[in-house]
């Protein structure tokens, strides 16, 4: 128990013995940082992290790495002089919960919201969700693959005309494709 209102976003499971949960802390001054906790059935918490700045930080989705790691997907948030400012992130954690490196992702005009990151072999990740973009108000859907380092590969973006689209989920495909339902 933190004695914070802490919020879980996603677990996954390592083993039999063992998971990670990735949460949300929400302060009492309205704050949001994301946390990473390893627990064994048996012994309990091993170790946790808690990571955040002065944005709000949520967590979104997580997917295991190549080398045992976590590659963790989320959204930062901030008021500057009464309008809202967005970033996506991507953070990388070792198999201990550390910090490794963290990528911000930002956009003028588009929000970028993640809903799912998946490993697409090879030292790379496909990174989907949805992207509004602030003037016209519509809703796009994207699908962006990085490298393992958290550099931007590619990024394709779906919309119907005169539609608003929005993710509903991604399945990857063994020949480097992906299909995507939205």
């Amino acid at each position: 128990r933190s004695g914070y209102d802490d919020r879980v976003r996603r677990v996954k499971v390592l083993d039999n013995e063992n998971i990670i949960i990735f949460a949300d802390r929400y302060y009492d001054n309205g704050d949001i940082d994301l946390i990473i906790a390893k627990v064994n059935r048996k012994t309990g918490i091993i170790w946790d992290y808690c990571f955040g700045d002065e944005s709000k930080n949520r967590i979104f989705d997580v997917t295991v790495a190549d080398d045992g790691g976590m590659l963790i997907t989320g959204l930062s948030y901030y008021q500057l002089l009464g309008t809202m400012q967005y970033i996506t992130f991507a953070l990388k954690v070792d198999d201990s919960g550390r910090s490794v490196w963290k990528k911000d992702y930002r956009s003028l005009f588009s929000v970028f919201m993640p809903s799912e990151i998946s490993d697409a072999g090879n030292g790379e990740y496909l990174v989907s969700g949805f992207c509004l973009n602030r003037i016209t108000n519509k809703f796009k859907t994207f699908f962006t693959r990085l490298d393992n380092a958290g550099y931007v590969i590619s990024s394709k973006y779906i919309n119907a005309p005169g539609m608003y689209s929005m993710l509903i989920g991604t399945s990857l495909a063994d020949n480097n494709g992906f299909t995507g339902i939205i």
